[in-house]
């Protein structure tokens, strides 16, 4: 599961740097799509952003355009949620879990569970975690959307 996962998102990372990091509406309120490509959809859960100073947890989802099989069990998935952790000052990024759907929007059943516990790595400028990293660190304790203008309406939680 780690392999195959991780490969879909490495894959998906380059696609996604050279997208402007629009914020728009998902079906679910709370969840806003950081970028498109032909590969899939990358999204941030803006009410999963805890934390004080530098250190934030959240939650953000990878949906698939095309069904994705892990190659070790064959299980087929459309979509992934990941919790993960951001250091805003040392600008590094660890995933904690993972989870992996059926079905886009994290629905669907739920295939697999794995507790990744990464170690930080460094985020890299113009890649998805930079996106992450840029619209987590930069949201509004009032719940504004992240990338939202000064004065936006706060997110619905």
């Amino acid at each position: 599961m780690f392999r195959s996962l991780r490969c879909a998102f490495l894959a998906m990372t380059p696609l996604l740097a050279f997208l402007p990091a629009a914020v728009s509406a998902a079906p679910d309120a709370r969840w806003h799509e950081l970028a498109a490509t032909p590969v899939g959809r990358l999204s941030l859960d803006a009410a999963s952003i805890r934390g004080t100073g530098a250190l934030k947890t959240f939650r953000y989802r990878i949906d698939h355009n095309a069904e994705q099989k892990n190659a070790g069990t064959g299980k087929a998935y459309r979509s992934t949620v990941i919790d993960a952790t951001v250091d805003c000052v040392r600008r590094t990024m660890a995933k904690d879990t993972l989870r992996a759907y059926s079905e886009n929007a994290g629905g669907g059943k739920l295939v697999d569970q794995v507790a990744m516990n990464e170690a930080p790595a460094v985020i890299t400028g113009q890649s998805s975690n930079d996106m992450l990293m840029r619209a987590v660190c930069n949201a509004s304790p009032s719940g504004a959307a992240p990338g939202a203008a000064p004065g936006a309406a706060p997110v619905r939680r």
